[in-house]
């Protein structure tokens, strides 16, 4: 993360420009008195040095330690919004299939424990939205499709706000999960852009159409586009698994 890099750059610095100079000064002045006959000056001289320089390292230890604190503040209220784009997600896709409240583990939702409920998320994604992905896509019409594309497009700009907003500081593992997330969404989007005019369309309309190939295509880039949705919710479950 960008804060970690800024402390440890900080530190470097202090040890460099300060504690290193005062070190080195301490020892010399404390050389020095014990060769020349003004003895106590230099000696008073390094006592107060190295009083500086536990001063300074206290100091230091005080700022570095709230700014780590800062940092692990910074990033659970970025994990949170994170977090809230996986849900959304998961949420936005079974409403969309159809599937409502009744799949909860009504328990575990009533006992509001949060841990429980984000994994709680992650069965319903992982046990529900992927394996029954196959069989709703397939049965989507040209209204469902475009549904379809607009909750992608809503995946899409939620990541993209994410990591526009907050990409320097996050993880690089979490970083990686959402640029995944979003390059799928956009696939979603770009493909179903492509055929507009056959996905969603009944065998039979497409048989008496002038286009021989449209069923074809219509299996074809189906079956692309259901591969790319188990992935999405696959890297939804990561993100949600690692935060």
């Amino acid at each position: 993360m960008a804060f970690r890099k800024l402390i440890a750059w900080e530190n470097k610095y202090l040890l460099k420009s300060l504690i290193i100079p005062l070190f080195l000064a301490i020892i010399f002045f404390f050389i020095l008195g014990c060769y020349i006959n003004w003895k106590n000056i230099f000696t008073g001289i390094s006592i107060t040095l190295l009083g500086i320089l536990i001063t300074v390292s206290y100091v230091n230890y005080i700022i570095r330690k709230q700014k780590e604190l800062n940092i692990l503040n910074v990033k659970e209220r970025i994990n949170k919004r994170i977090e809230f784009l996986a849900n959304a997600t998961i949420t936005n896709f079974r409403t969309f299939f159809g599937f409502g409240g009744d799949i909860f583990n009504q328990s575990i939702m009533e006992r509001g424990n949060k841990n429980e409920i984000k994994k709680e998320m992650i069965r319903i994604a992982e046990n529900i939205l992927i394996p029954a992905s196959e069989n709703k896509i397939t049965k989507m019409n040209q209204n469902d499709w475009k549904g379809f594309a607009d909750l992608n497009k809503i995946v899409w700009d939620g990541s993209d706000w994410i990591i526009r907003t907050f990409g320097q500081n996050i993880d690089s593992e979490i970083l990686t999960l959402l640029l995944d997330i979003q390059d799928i969404s956009e696939k979603i989007i770009r493909d179903y852009s492509i055929w507009p005019d056959i996905l969603g369309v009944p065998d039979e309309q497409l048989l008496s159409s002038d286009n021989p190939n449209g069923i074809h295509i219509k299996r074809n880039w189906s079956g692309f586009i259901i591969k790319d949705f188990k992935k999405l919710i696959l890297n939804i479950i990561n993100i949600l698994n690692k935060i």
